[in-house]
């Protein structure tokens, strides 16, 4: 099964908090409502802000909020912004040690092109909604 990084899933779960709410959130109400690190959710609010997916308010009433684009936002996406890095490594990179020997960089270059279209292809409203993905 696949899973996913730590940070992808605060981030979710941060955005799942902000989806709920019609009022901005603070870092703290976030963090203390899902029992989260701070940090943690503080890093992935500032990502998502820096790429304009959330709005940081400031003041008394201040805090984040969605903005409505973020739900056309595919995992995928999402995933290479907190990550900072490509959520798929090219099988064929000089990055592999057995690239010499491996027997398999075609099948391994298959589930990754599969996957990954299937990734970009779930939206964060779908998620967010529990849209049935086929």
């Amino acid at each position: 099964m696949f899973k996913i990084n730590r940070k992808t899933e605060y981030a979710l779960m941060a955005i799942e908090s902000l989806h709920k709410s019609d009022d901005a959130k603070s870092v703290r109400t976030i963090s203390d409502e899902l029992e989260i690190p701070f940090d943690s959710v503080a890093h992935v609010l500032q990502k998502l802000a820096k790429a304009q997916l959330v709005e940081a308010k400031k003041g008394v009433q201040g805090g984040y909020q969605l903005n409505k684009e973020i739900k056309n936002l595919s995992f995928l996406k999402l995933t290479e912004l907190i990550e900072g890095k490509k959520f798929f490594t090219d099988c064929i990179t000089k990055e592999c040690n057995y690239i010499k020997s491996c027997n398999i960089q075609d099948a391994v270059n298959t589930l990754n092109n599969k996957t990954q279209k299937f990734f970009n292809n779930i939206s964060i409203k779908e998620i967010l909604e529990g849209v049935q993905v086929s």
